[in-house]
Protein backbone atom coordinates (compact mmCIF):
# COMPACT_ATOMS: atom_id res chain seq x y z
CA UNK A 1 0.00 0.00 0.00
CA UNK A 2 1.32 3.41 -0.93
CA UNK A 3 1.89 5.98 1.80
CA UNK A 4 -1.00 8.12 0.53
CA UNK A 5 -3.36 5.14 0.48
CA UNK A 6 -2.27 4.21 4.00
CA UNK A 7 -2.92 7.75 5.24
CA UNK A 8 -6.36 7.75 3.65
CA UNK A 9 -7.16 4.38 5.23
CA UNK A 10 -6.01 5.63 8.65
CA UNK A 11 -8.24 8.69 8.39
CA UNK A 12 -11.26 6.56 7.40
CA UNK A 13 -10.63 4.08 10.23
CA UNK A 14 -10.24 6.86 12.79
CA UNK A 15 -13.41 8.56 11.58
CA UNK A 16 -15.37 5.30 11.72
CA UNK A 17 -14.33 4.67 15.31
CA UNK A 18 -15.10 8.22 16.44
CA UNK A 19 -18.43 8.38 14.60
CA UNK A 20 -19.54 5.18 16.33
CA UNK A 21 -18.72 6.34 19.84
CA UNK A 22 -19.27 10.11 19.55
CA UNK A 23 -21.68 10.55 16.65
CA UNK A 24 -21.42 12.91 13.72
CA UNK A 25 -21.66 16.21 15.57
CA UNK A 26 -19.35 15.04 18.35
CA UNK A 27 -16.63 14.03 15.91
CA UNK A 28 -14.42 16.89 14.83
CA UNK A 29 -11.87 16.90 12.05
CA UNK A 30 -9.05 17.64 14.51
CA UNK A 31 -9.97 14.56 16.57
CA UNK A 32 -10.01 12.40 13.43
CA UNK A 33 -6.60 13.68 12.36
CA UNK A 34 -5.14 13.20 15.85
CA UNK A 35 -6.47 9.65 16.09
CA UNK A 36 -5.19 8.86 12.58
CA UNK A 37 -1.83 10.53 13.20
CA UNK A 38 -2.27 12.40 9.94
CA UNK A 39 -1.37 15.99 9.02
CA UNK A 40 -4.21 18.42 8.31
CA UNK A 41 -3.24 18.83 4.67
CA UNK A 42 -3.70 15.13 4.03
CA UNK A 43 -7.35 15.34 5.00
CA UNK A 44 -8.19 17.89 2.33
CA UNK A 45 -5.95 16.15 -0.19
CA UNK A 46 -7.81 12.84 0.22
CA UNK A 47 -11.18 14.33 1.13
CA UNK A 48 -11.69 17.70 -0.57
CA UNK A 49 -15.34 17.58 0.55
CA UNK A 50 -14.22 17.79 4.18
CA UNK A 51 -16.05 16.20 7.08
CA UNK A 52 -19.03 14.95 5.06
CA UNK A 53 -16.76 13.16 2.61
CA UNK A 54 -14.71 11.56 5.42
CA UNK A 55 -17.85 10.50 7.28
CA UNK A 56 -19.40 9.07 4.11
CA UNK A 57 -16.26 7.04 3.43
CA UNK A 58 -16.22 5.80 7.04
CA UNK A 59 -19.90 4.83 6.97
CA UNK A 60 -19.48 3.08 3.61
CA UNK A 61 -16.45 1.13 4.81
CA UNK A 62 -18.14 0.14 8.06
CA UNK A 63 -21.27 -0.92 6.20
CA UNK A 64 -19.23 -3.13 3.91
CA UNK A 65 -17.43 -4.76 6.83
CA UNK A 66 -20.70 -5.54 8.59
CA UNK A 67 -22.29 -6.80 5.37
CA UNK A 68 -19.32 -9.12 4.83
CA UNK A 69 -19.71 -10.40 8.40
CA UNK A 70 -23.42 -11.06 7.77
CA UNK A 71 -22.76 -12.89 4.51
CA UNK A 72 -19.98 -14.93 6.12
CA UNK A 73 -22.15 -15.90 9.09
CA UNK A 74 -24.94 -17.12 6.82
CA UNK A 75 -22.44 -18.96 4.61
CA UNK A 76 -21.01 -20.81 7.64
CA UNK A 77 -24.36 -22.14 8.83
CA UNK A 78 -26.93 -24.26 7.03
CA UNK A 79 -29.62 -23.12 9.44
CA UNK A 80 -30.19 -19.34 9.22
CA UNK A 81 -31.07 -19.07 12.90
CA UNK A 82 -27.52 -20.13 13.79
CA UNK A 83 -26.17 -17.29 11.67
CA UNK A 84 -28.56 -14.88 13.38
CA UNK A 85 -27.26 -16.04 16.75
CA UNK A 86 -23.66 -15.47 15.61
CA UNK A 87 -24.46 -11.93 14.47
CA UNK A 88 -26.07 -11.13 17.82
CA UNK A 89 -23.01 -12.50 19.61
CA UNK A 90 -20.80 -10.17 17.57
CA UNK A 91 -22.88 -7.13 18.51
CA UNK A 92 -23.05 -8.23 22.16
CA UNK A 93 -19.27 -8.59 22.31
CA UNK A 94 -18.91 -5.11 20.81
CA UNK A 95 -21.21 -3.60 23.43
CA UNK A 96 -19.38 -5.28 26.29
CA UNK A 97 -15.85 -4.57 24.96
CA UNK A 98 -16.61 -0.86 24.59
CA UNK A 99 -18.51 -0.61 27.88
CA UNK A 100 -21.69 0.21 25.91
CA UNK A 101 -20.05 3.13 24.09
CA UNK A 102 -20.45 1.49 20.68
CA UNK A 103 -23.30 -0.48 19.20
CA UNK A 104 -24.16 0.01 15.57
CA UNK A 105 -21.98 2.69 14.01
CA UNK A 106 -24.59 3.45 11.37
CA UNK A 107 -27.47 4.07 13.78
CA UNK A 108 -25.52 6.60 15.82
CA UNK A 109 -25.03 8.81 12.78
CA UNK A 110 -28.47 8.07 11.27
CA UNK A 111 -30.28 9.31 14.35
CA UNK A 112 -28.31 12.53 14.44
CA UNK A 113 -28.73 13.36 10.78
CA UNK A 114 -32.31 12.17 10.26
CA UNK A 115 -34.42 14.70 8.43
CA UNK A 116 -31.40 16.29 6.78
CA UNK A 117 -30.32 16.04 3.18
CA UNK A 118 -26.84 15.04 4.24
CA UNK A 119 -24.87 12.77 1.91
CA UNK A 120 -23.75 10.99 5.07
CA UNK A 121 -27.37 10.08 5.83
CA UNK A 122 -27.69 8.75 2.29
CA UNK A 123 -24.70 6.48 2.98
CA UNK A 124 -26.43 5.25 6.14
CA UNK A 125 -29.57 4.44 4.15
CA UNK A 126 -27.48 2.53 1.62
CA UNK A 127 -25.90 0.57 4.46
CA UNK A 128 -29.27 -0.50 5.82
CA UNK A 129 -30.50 -1.43 2.34
CA UNK A 130 -27.39 -3.54 1.74
CA UNK A 131 -27.74 -5.34 5.06
CA UNK A 132 -31.42 -6.01 4.44
CA UNK A 133 -30.64 -7.45 0.99
CA UNK A 134 -27.87 -9.64 2.43
CA UNK A 135 -30.13 -11.04 5.16
CA UNK A 136 -33.04 -11.50 2.74
CA UNK A 137 -30.83 -13.35 0.28
CA UNK A 138 -29.73 -15.73 3.03
CA UNK A 139 -33.30 -16.28 4.26
CA UNK A 140 -34.84 -16.59 0.80
CA UNK A 141 -34.28 -20.35 0.28
CA UNK A 142 -36.11 -21.09 3.50
CA UNK A 143 -38.71 -18.31 3.56
CA UNK A 144 -39.36 -17.49 -0.10
CA UNK A 145 -41.32 -14.26 -0.58
CA UNK A 146 -41.33 -13.56 3.16
CA UNK A 147 -37.54 -13.21 3.24
CA UNK A 148 -37.34 -9.46 2.60
CA UNK A 149 -39.96 -8.60 5.19
CA UNK A 150 -38.33 -10.88 7.76
CA UNK A 151 -34.93 -9.40 6.97
CA UNK A 152 -36.29 -5.90 7.53
CA UNK A 153 -37.91 -6.95 10.80
CA UNK A 154 -34.70 -8.62 11.93
CA UNK A 155 -32.65 -5.53 11.20
CA UNK A 156 -35.20 -3.34 12.97
CA UNK A 157 -35.07 -5.53 16.06
CA UNK A 158 -31.27 -5.57 16.08
CA UNK A 159 -31.01 -1.80 15.71
CA UNK A 160 -33.63 -1.06 18.35
CA UNK A 161 -32.13 -3.55 20.78
CA UNK A 162 -28.65 -2.10 20.35
CA UNK A 163 -29.98 1.37 21.08
CA UNK A 164 -31.88 0.22 24.18
CA UNK A 165 -28.93 -1.83 25.42
CA UNK A 166 -26.59 1.14 25.06
CA UNK A 167 -29.00 3.50 26.80
CA UNK A 168 -29.76 1.14 29.69
CA UNK A 169 -26.28 -0.42 29.83
CA UNK A 170 -28.02 -3.77 29.91
CA UNK A 171 -27.90 -6.72 27.49
CA UNK A 172 -31.50 -7.79 28.18
CA UNK A 173 -33.00 -5.88 25.20
CA UNK A 174 -30.44 -7.46 22.89
CA UNK A 175 -31.16 -10.94 24.25
CA UNK A 176 -34.92 -10.43 23.87
CA UNK A 177 -34.49 -9.26 20.28
CA UNK A 178 -32.26 -12.24 19.55
CA UNK A 179 -34.95 -14.68 20.70
CA UNK A 180 -37.49 -13.07 18.37
CA UNK A 181 -35.06 -12.86 15.44
CA UNK A 182 -34.31 -16.56 15.79
CA UNK A 183 -38.02 -17.22 15.28
CA UNK A 184 -38.15 -14.86 12.30
CA UNK A 185 -35.36 -16.81 10.62
CA UNK A 186 -37.31 -20.06 10.77
CA UNK A 187 -39.79 -21.16 8.13
CA UNK A 188 -43.46 -21.07 9.17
Amino acid sequence: MKKGDATRAQIVAAAAELLDSQGYHGTGINAVLAKAGAPRGSLYFHFPGGKDEVATAAITQTAELIEHALVAAFARHKRPELAVREVFQLFEARLVETDYACGCPISTVSLELSGSGSPVLAACAEAYEGWTRAIAKALQPQLGRKATERASLTLSLVEGALLLSRATRNLQPLHAAERHCLELAKAD
